[in-house]
């Protein structure tokens, strides 16, 4: 060593006496410890189309990987001096971004917990009476109730709503007093929605007009059920049922229009049917309603026509 030299300038990284390959290696080195840290920070923006798991395990992965290859390119202290050269001006901007991104996070967190954002509102669903998709029926006419013919209830004809505009539509009903009384039997109307169920967990009321012809003195009733229709064969699996629109609301139903509001807690659950739904419905996919009368109701008016408007499901 000549007696003008350091051995500072010895040691010098900069010295022009290095090989080139040796600074290359130095580069290379710096760049892919650079490349490690860059890769964890750009892998947290994460594709739809891949699941978490499975991108914690890339972002983890390469960055471990790039970290193990840089280390094994080291082969003097020289990269390792660039790399902390590097380092040593680069950490005091990352630690400023760090702090202004945690500045403005808890800024945001902060503003949406004072004011929270709005639930996207539900718009309410309304039921027509679709003469396709609205039928009138009579338990006596399932083969397996064995229930008399005493309950009966019609429409226009045989198994119609009697339809007074898309909106409304009325029933009618009779008893038989010379046949016997069956146990459970009901008649009424129904309207399905097997295009459009709704979820009792999202919806939470029913709303609709009922207007009765008679009044029988004071008497008259209705009960109303939601069901949950299999449309492969029509059969209720799940039946929620509020059997007494007069004793729920303490009403007297006659000739003028009364206005009813029902929630669905109110509707009691009844014994649901066996047998498996299709994979998109539940006990809480609601797409049928019903109003019917039962012996009950007929006992008290047995004989009336039920006239029903504007029919809606709100959340």
């Amino acid at each position: 060593m000549d007696g003008g030299e350091s051995p500072k300038q010895n040691e010098d990284i900069g010295t022009s006496d290095r090989p080139l390959s040796a600074k290359l290696k130095g580069w290379l080195t710096t760049l892919l410890f650079l490349s490690a840290v860059l890769s964890f920070f750009l892998l947290l923006l994460r594709p739809p189309v891949l699941k978490e798991a499975t991108w914690e395990w890339i972002q983890f992965g390469s960055t471990g990987t790039l970290f193990f290859v840089a280390i094994l390119s080291i082969r003097n202290w020289c990269a390792l001096k660039w790399t902390c050269w590097l380092l040593r001006i680069a950490v005091p901007w990352f630690i400023l971004v760090l702090l202004l991104l945690s500045a403005t996070t808890l800024f945001v967190v902060r503003s949406l917990r004072a004011k929270p954002p709005e639930p996207p509102r539900l718009s309410p669903i309304s039921i027509t009476f679709d003469l396709a998709h609205a039928k009138i029926f009579n338990s006596s006419e399932d083969p397996g109730s064995g229930h008399t013919e005493r309950l009966k209830a019609w429409g226009s004809k045989r198994g119609e709503w009697e339809v007074h505009g898309p909106k409304e539509a009325s029933f009618s009903y009779k008893v038989n007093p010379a046949l016997a009384v069956s146990p459970n039997a009901s008649a009424g109307g129904y309207i399905l929605f097997y295009a459009n169920p709704v979820d009792r967990r999202v919806f939470h009321k029913i709303l609709f007009f009922l207007q009765s012809s008679e009044t029988c003195a004071g008497k008259a009733d209705l009960g109303v059920r939601l069901a949950v229709d299999d449309p492969r064969d029509g059969a209720e699996d799940f039946t929620y049922e509020l059997n007494s629109l007069k004793r729920a609301r303490q009403v007297t139903i006659g000739k003028d229009w009364e206005g009813f509001e029902i929630g669905f807690n109110e509707f009691r659950p009844l014994y649901p049917q066996t047998g498996p739904l299709p994979p998109d419905l539940n006990e809480n996919t609601i797409n049928k309603v019903a109003f019917f009368v039962d012996n009950d109701i007929a006992k008290r008016c047995p004989k009336n026509t039920l006239l029903i408007r504007d029919i809606s499901l709100q959340p």
